[in-house]
């Protein structure tokens, strides 16, 4: 009596934890945050071949949102480059440009 209690007390054990799976997808969006001094309308910045774009004065809540993967980017100041890189955006991430 006392082996199938035994039995039968680990056989409700093993039953007793479930299992869940499932599947966590990211969004596809990835973020790009520009960080630096500068003044307004002094910097430009183009990503790909997209239409160029200016900073307004530095905004930490202020994100370029964007499709993950591989991407061309240019930074102008003052017509001038002064970041030019391929960068590699993740889905929700963000990838932080710090401005010279």
């Amino acid at each position: 009596m006392k082996i199938f209690c035994v039995v039968l007390f680990c056989v409700f054990v093993l039953f007793s934890c479930g299992y869940r799976a499932g599947v966590v997808q990211k969004t596809g969006v990835g973020y790009l945050q520009f960080s630096g001094v500068w003044d307004a309308n002094e910097i430009t910045v183009q990503v790909d071949d997209r239409q160029p774009f200016r900073l307004r004065t530095f905004d930490a809540a202020t994100l370029f949102e964007t499709t993950p993967g591989k991407h061309s980017l240019k930074v102008f100041r003052n017509e001038k480059i002064v970041v030019d890189r391929v960068v590699f955006l993740e889905g929700q991430a963000t990838f932080e440009v710090k401005v010279p």
